[in-house]
């Protein structure tokens, strides 16, 4: 999966206020800061996707990019978003908060882990 995002001037714009919330992480690595995240599918494909943290700059770049990458995939290609994969394409995250991308990338996946789960009690 490439990362091809749209000429936005890097300027974060998946950071929009969250009428659903599926998903809340925090504190792995930043003790103060959380993510929230909402990710909808709709025929196994990621309608809307959003995020908020109260984060550095950083971090909300992480999380409005990853919203963005998961923008029309399927749960296949969710699988392929990993905090390194990100970091190399954002390309000017300082190396320093690579540990926003991880916790990012392991909220994606753990989105997608309830996904799949919820599929598996529905069939």
């Amino acid at each position: 999966m490439g990362f091809i995002l749209p000429n936005r001037d890097r300027r974060p714009i998946s950071l929009a206020c969250i009428s659903y919330v599926t998903m809340i992480t925090g504190k792995p690595f930043c003790i103060k800061h959380k993510l929230i995240m909402g990710l909808k599918f709709k025929d196994n494909q990621v309608s809307d996707a959003s995020c908020f943290t109260d984060g550095c700059a950083s971090f909300m770049v992480s999380g409005s990019f990853a919203a963005e990458l998961t923008l029309g995939n399927t749960p296949e290609e969710l699988t392929e978003i990993t905090a390194e994969k990100m970091f190399a394409a954002i390309d000017r995250l300082p190396e320093a908060n690579l540990h926003c991308n991880t916790l990012v990338a392991g909220t994606t996946q753990a989105h997608l882990d309830n996904y799949m789960g919820s599929l598996v009690k529905k069939g």
